[in-house]
């Protein structure tokens, strides 16, 4: 009699869970979620309900509608200035912004004031989902492009730029750095993970025991408050807001670790005349390439020190240009009518800068100093400033951000030795946020 009884519990019991697969079975396959059947369709159904009700998960970037790119953004690159008012930092970096951005650069030399307009743009918008957290990781890490107008570079009298620029950035170890942070945040969502399993545990009792199955997962996805709804009675794991400080302290700390070092190059193009007519010969065509490495010395929290260092060669062809005379009564200098041809020149450039920076929350304050040297050979006299080498500088740059991907920036360069004008500058820097 016992035996029977315990028979009929154990049929009664397989019968139950066979008619709850069932209809646990016909709810998943009417939503056609991708991916390999199932064996048990109501725990499924659970995982898939819990991902769609909580912030907490991490499991792809395809099935993660809460991991948001702007989270893994660089928030502290800038747009390229190299060499130009626009340049914040004593040595600039190779690490390129996102999405794209620009900078205004107000300044002066020993010849005089200009103000130079510059857009940068990174070209992997063009070719990857940027509301794709796997791909903007890295693709936003990869390099960039700036284009230079400085206000006053259209000749007097004619519809010929005077001067026109641009700096190209390409970050070697941007790839592997996004795959680092990616796998870096991934180990920061396992706690979160682990809850989003409680939750879906919750539901698949409370799948399981309704009569009514349909009817309780609409409550669940609906999200239903009444008293008797099964959305009201899941047990969602307590999330403190000292938690998510927590977390985001930690994905701070992970994207600083990513963009902690870098090593790429630096390609610069400039046509026409940097001085914009105050340096008569120093019109013409010059190209840099070089090689950049950066990465951080020191990290105690918020606060770092890092290093950047430049080596390339920079080459210049100058155009033919009419020669300068003194007039010895009024003892100034006056244009005369003799061409001098131009010539062409190689220089080898090199830079080294050490930076300093504290960080409060997503924004970060430094001040960066560093010396730049350049040396060339076969230089007429009285010529290097015109073609800008034979120079030693001290660059010191102090950035104070306005927002998380805004700044403003005070730059002063003094000439240690070399025919070569000191410059200060106030620029602001911009750059779009990835989606959020």
């Amino acid at each position: 009699m016992k035996f029977r009884i315990i028979f009929f519990s154990m049929f009664s019991m397989f019968s139950t869970a066979l008619l709850a697969q069932d209809a646990c079975k016909e709810i998943y396959d009417s939503l056609n979620i991708p991916g390999s059947l199932p064996a048990d369709y109501c725990m499924s159904l659970s995982v898939y309900l819990s991902s769609e009700l909580t912030d907490n998960n991490f499991i792809t970037s395809s099935q993660n509608p809460n991991l948001k790119p702007r989270v893994l953004q660089n928030r502290n690159a800038e747009p390229s200035g190299a060499g130009l008012l626009n340049q914040s930092g004593a040595v600039t970096s190779v690490q390129p912004i996102a999405l794209a951005g620009g900078s205004f650069a107000t300044g002066g030399t020993d010849d005089g004031a200009s103000t130079i307009f510059a857009l940068t743009l990174n070209p992997s918008i063009f070719y990857t989902d940027i509301s794709n957290p796997n791909e903007t990781a890295k693709s936003s890490r990869l390099g960039d492009i700036t284009v230079f107008f400085p206000t006053n570079a259209v000749e007097e009298n004619t519809s010929e730029l005077e001067y026109f620029g641009v700096r190209a950035r390409l970050n070697i170890t941007g790839i592997s750095a996004g795959d680092e942070l990616l796998q870096n945040v991934q180990s920061i969502y396992t706690r979160l993970t682990i809850d989003q399993s409680k939750v879906a545990l919750s539901i698949n009792k409370l799948l399981n025991d309704a009569t009514d199955k349909q009817a309780c997962y609409d409550q669940i996805k609906n999200k239903d408050e009444s008293t008797n709804s099964c959305y009201s009675n899941i047990e969602f794991p307590v999330f403190t807001q000292k938690q998510k400080d927590e977390l985001e302290s930690k994905l701070r700390e992970a994207r600083m670790k990513a963009d902690s070092k870098y090593f790429g190059l630096d390609l610069r193009f400039d046509s026409g005349d940097p001085t914009l007519g105050s340096k008569p010969g120093a019109a013409g065509t010059r190209l840099f390439g070089g090689l950049a490495r950066g990465r951080t010395l020191e990290d105690k929290k918020e606060q770092t020190m890092k290093y950047h260092f430049r080596i390339g060669v920079d080459y210049f062809d100058q155009e033919d240009y009419q020669s300068i005379s003194t007039d010895t009564v009024m003892n100034m200098p006056v244009m005369d009518t003799t061409m001098v041809s131009g010539r062409t020149n190689f220089s080898l450039d090199s830079a080294f800068g050490l930076e300093f920076s504290k960080s409060v929350e997503n924004q970060t304050v430094s001040f960066s100093t560093g010396l730049e040297l350049r040396l060339a050979r076969d230089i007429p006299d009285g010529l290097d400033e015109v073609f800008q080498t034979n120079y030693m500088m001290l660059r010191s740059s102090l950035s104070v951000p306005f927002t998380s991907t805004n700044k403003i920036s005070l730059n002063l360069g003094v000439p240690v030795f070399g025919e070569i004008s000191p410059v200060f500058s106030i620029s602001a820097n911009w750059s779009l946020l990835l989606p959020d």
